[in-house]
């Protein structure tokens, strides 16, 4: 497949989440500036969001970068009895393949979009989910938490 083509492809994936997506209740989190303005999951027609093994989901954040930033790594935490578990993310790199080109400025608009399976391994359960975005230094560009499911 051509890189072109291969472009093309990304480019409709995300103009059609961003059309199709749904916005979410969330919680910023503790120690977060409230920066975001929504947060659109895609499947998620009702809360908590519920998920099955082998899905693919596409999130969209909207938020307004409270710092400039040359570099931002996304992370995610499954929040199990108070206690946050670091899931792998199929992409960190917060300035790759995520709708953000960096470096961020400050007080500027963006949308972050990104995808991640639910892979077999995980188990059905139901948790919080936290959804981060830092700069180089470790301060949040955003940072969210949302009720999910993962059922059969």
């Amino acid at each position: 497949m051509s890189l072109t083509v291969l472009t093309c492809a990304v480019i409709a994936v995300t103009v059609l989440a961003i059309c199709t997506a749904e916005p979410i209740e969330f919680k910023t989190c503790a120690n977060a500036d409230k920066t975001i303005d929504s947060v659109d999951i895609n499947p998620c027609p009702k809360q908590p969001c519920e998920f099955k093994h082998g899905m693919n989901v596409t999130v969209t954040v909207n938020f307004t970068a409270p710092t400039a930033s040359s570099q931002v790594t996304s992370e995610i935490f499954g929040i199990v009895l108070g206690i946050p578990v670091k899931f792998a993310m199929p992409n960190s790199n917060g300035c790759k393949d995520s709708g953000l080109q960096c470096p961020l400025a400050s007080s500027k608009p963006y949308s972050y979009v990104q995808f991640f399976a639910v892979i077999p391994s995980y188990p059905l359960i139901s948790l919080d989910v936290q959804w981060d975005l830092k700069d180089e230094n470790g301060k949040y560009e955003f940072c969210f938490v949302f009720p999910m499911m993962i059922v059969g």
